[in-house]
């Protein structure tokens, strides 16, 4: 079982690393930008480099999984939920290098010091198109909801829950940086914080998100998933945190 699931998720991230690709190049060909732009362009090919650089697109084989728990035939809208999930990763990527002013990412530069490069003497722009950049892909993870094929329904579920998804993420992130500011932090406070600030995105959306691609409400089982991403998601981020600090 352990190695058809293995299968399955590598299959998946071939496919869906390719599928990337293919939206990146669309959206480059239809971006409604002025002509005289140069900002608007190069802003969309470092969210495209950042996006297609690497990642274990987890999320995207939970999706997966999430959707043949209610059929094993082929569900057209987990593409754009599948596309959905990683454009709100890569709004995190961004976001979060900013906020820890972070050099690399995913063994290159972070989309922050790309643009510190790029603007040396204007150090406020960089700041300001790193700002830009993480919107413009949270916006973007809404819009190809917006425009999945599937029900109306289906894409007004999915949409709520990446909103949704994406407020969470935003108060795990303030309340990260809040931590700094206490006195005395416990370890329910972190557990707190891995769930607002990874498990919510990463666990559970990704659940949702497959279940109403595939025509399942999962407000049916909205208890099990929770716990069940809080879980997950502690147990990523404690991985994480030991390898920031014993990591190489």
């Amino acid at each position: 079982m352990s190695h058809e699931i293995l299968q399955r998720a590598s299959k998946c991230e071939q496919r869906f690393n390719k599928r990337f690709e293919e939206y990146f190049d669309a959206v480059s060909a239809s971006l409604d930008a002025p002509s005289f732009s140069r900002f608007a362009p190069e802003c969309l090919e470092l969210l495209r480099d950042l996006s297609l650089r690497g990642g274990k697109r987890m999320r995207v084989v939970v999706l997966h999984e999430a959707a043949r728990l209610v059929t094993g035939e082929p569900v057209e809208a987990l593409d754009a939920a599948a596309l959905s999930i990683e454009l709100l990763q890569t709004h995190g990527l961004v976001h979060d290098d900013l906020i820890d002013d972070s050099r690399t990412r995913r063994g290159g530069l972070s989309t922050y010091y790309a643009y510190r490069e790029r603007f040396p003497s204007h150090p406020q722009t960089a700041l300001g198109l790193t700002v830009l950049a993480g919107d413009l892909a949270l916006a973007l993870s809404l819009q190809v909801l917006l425009e999945a094929k599937a029900p109306a329904a289906v894409r007004q579920a999915m949409v709520e829950v990446q909103t949704r998804t994406a407020a969470d993420t935003f108060v795990g992130q303030i309340i990260d940086v809040e931590r700094d500011f206490t006195d005395a932090v416990d370890t329910e406070m972190l557990h707190c914080v891995a769930d607002y600030k990874s498990a919510r995105y990463s666990i559970l959306a990704p659940l949702q998100l497959g279940l109403l691609a595939a025509g399942e409400h999962p407000a049916h089982a909205e208890k099990e998933l929770r716990e069940y991403a809080r879980l997950v998601g502690i147990s990523g981020q404690m991985r994480d945190d030991y390898l920031d600090l014993f990591g190489d």
